[in-house]
C-alpha cells in the first residue's frame, strides 16, 4: 500500500489528477506532526553506523546513500542535501567525540532518484562472487561496546544483556530527542512541531524492554536453529517505539 501511494504522483493513470492531492512524498514533509517519525528512523540507522565506525576505527564516509525503499525517508526529511549532510554530520560528531572535517554526500535525495535501479546496476558491475562474505558483516553489540563474536549467541543472551540494550536505546532517545536538537535545530531545518517532539519524548521509553524480549523472539525464530547472534537487538525496540509513537500521533491528529 504505501509503494502505491508513492508511486502515485508518476504514474500515467493518475496523470490527469492534481499532482498536489496525490504527492505521498511531499505531503508527508509538509506535515510537521508526523514527520518526527522519518527523523528518528533516519537519526537511528546513522546513530548506529557512527558507533561502527567508532568501535572499528574507520575512516569517516565521504558518501552515504540509502537502498531501497527506505531512501524515500530522504526526500521526506528535505530536498536539501547541505542540510542533511550538516544533519548527518551532527550525529557522527556526538558519537565520535570530534569534529566532522571533510565532506560528506548524501546521495539519492532528489524526488526523482531510483535507488532499485542504482541497486540493479551495481549488482549488474560487481566483480564480487556470487553469495554473501559473512566475514565482512559488523554486527555490533547492542550497547555499542564492540563487535559481536563466537561468543554471542541466543543462549548467551541473559537479563544482564538485556538491561544493557534497554540501557543503550534509552540513551539514544535522549539524544535523538534532547542532545540533538539543542546542537541542531530540527524544527528550523526539517519544520518539527513541538507538541510531537513532546509526544515522542512522553512515549519513547516506555515497554521497551517488551520490544527487546519480542525482538529476541523473532530473531530466534528467523534463526532457524543456528544459535550465533548474527543481527543487533538494538533496532528492534526502536521499531516498536515508532509503532506506537505513530499510532500517538496519529490518533491525536484525528481528536485535533
Amino acid at each position: 500500500m504505501a509503494m502505491f501511494l508513492f508511486s502515485l504522483s508518476k504514474n500515467t493513470l493518475a496523470q490527469k489528477l492534481n499532482k498536489n492531492e496525490i504527492d505521498f512524498t511531499a505531503k508527508l514533509r509538509e506535515d510537521e506532526n508526523f514527520k518526527i517519525v522519518f527523523i528518528l528512523f533516519y537519526v537511528a540507522i546513522i546513530y548506529h553506523i557512527a558507533q561502527i565506525v567508532k568501535v572499528k576505527n574507520l575512516e569517516l564516509p565521504r558518501h552515504i546513500t540509502f537502498s531501497g525503499n527506505g531512501s524515500k525517508v530522504l526526500s521526506i526529511l528535505t530536498t536539501d542535501n547541505k542540510d542533511l549532510a550538516a544533519f548527518t554530520k551532527t550525529i557522527f560528531e556526538y558519537v565520535l567525540g570530534r569534529p566532522y572535517n571533510g565532506a560528506l554526500d548524501i546521495l539519492g535525495i532528489t524526488d526523482d532518484s531510483n535507488p532499485k535501479k542504482s541497486t540493479c546496476k551495481g549488482g549488474l558491475m560487481t566483480t564480487a562472487t556470487s553469495g554473501v562474505d559473512r566475514s565482512c558483516i559488523v554486527v555490533l553489540k547492542s550497547d555499542g561496546s564492540g563487535v559481536t563474536n563466537d561468543n554471542d549467541t541466543y543462549d548467551s543472551i541473559n537479563d544482564n544483556y538485556v538491561s544493557h540494550v534497554v540501557d543503550s536505546v534509552e540513551k539514544f532517545f535522549d539524544f535523538a530527542l534532547t542532545d540533538l536538537n539543542k546542537k541542531f535545530d530540527i524544527d528550523s531545518y526539517f519544520g518539527v512541531s513541538s507538541s510531537s517532539l513532546q509526544t515522542a519524548r512522553e512515549i519513547c521509553k516506555n515497554d521497551i524492554k517488551t520490544y527487546v524480549m519480542k525482538g529476541l523472539s523473532l530473531m530466534k525464530e528467523e534463526a532457524d536453529g543456528k544459535n550465533k547472534l548474527d543481527e543487533t537487538l538494538f533496532f528492534y525496540p526502536i521499531k516498536g517505539v515508532l509503532q506506537s509513537l505513530s499510532t500517538a500521533l496519529t490518533t491525536k491528529k484525528i481528536r485535533l
